[in-house]
């Protein structure tokens, strides 16, 4: 399973958590980046120093993905994932927010490597969660428990784990 590049990634997350695309939504949007020391652009208000920076990082190696369906040129793939979004501010830790995620990414075989066409929720629109919500990071048989209601060929990323991601090292030390 390849990847979403860096600038689909950061375009990706921007439409998600930065930006509001309805007027109705302006007024929470606006709170939301409040709370989190950003500027209407996403980016940190002020940056402070001190090591301050907010993140905003799914976390593929921590979940798992299923191949919906597959042909020499196509595939559907969906990956269940938790993100974790919030300011590291190594002065004042403090938590992270973490959401479990499922996404649907469309593939195609294009220039001898996979693209991604198109993305969304797909069958899944409630993930499943872990008991403790908060907590990102599962161990391999508690991920085959919780994907278990979805079906069968849910599979762990080669480089799957069990530890901490890096931000949350930094944000609770």
């Amino acid at each position: 399973m390849f990847r979403m590049p860096r600038t689909d990634r950061d375009k990706f997350q921007k439409d998600i958590y930065a930006y509001t695309p309805l007027a109705d939504f302006e007024d929470r949007g606006n709170r939301w980046r409040s709370a989190r020391g950003l500027d209407d652009s996403g980016a940190l208000a002020s940056q402070g120093g001190g090591g301050r920076r907010y993140t905003s990082l799914c976390h593929p190696e921590l979940g798992a993905y299923k191949m919906e369906n597959y042909t020499g040129t196509a595939a559907v793939v969906t990956v269940w994932l938790p993100c974790i979004t919030g300011l590291i501010d190594p002065n004042t830790p403090g938590p992270l927010e973490n959401q479990w995620q499922v996404a649907q990414f469309d593939l195609a075989w294009v220039s001898d490597d996979w693209r991604i066409t198109s993305t969304g929720s797909g069958a899944y629109k409630d993930p499943p969660n872990p008991k403790d919500v908060g907590q990102p990071v599962t161990s391999y048989s508690d991920r085959a428990s919780l994907l278990e209601p979805l079906g069968t060929g849910w599979r762990l990323f080669a480089d799957a784990t069990a530890s901490r991601p890096a931000e949350l090292e930094e944000a609770y030390k």
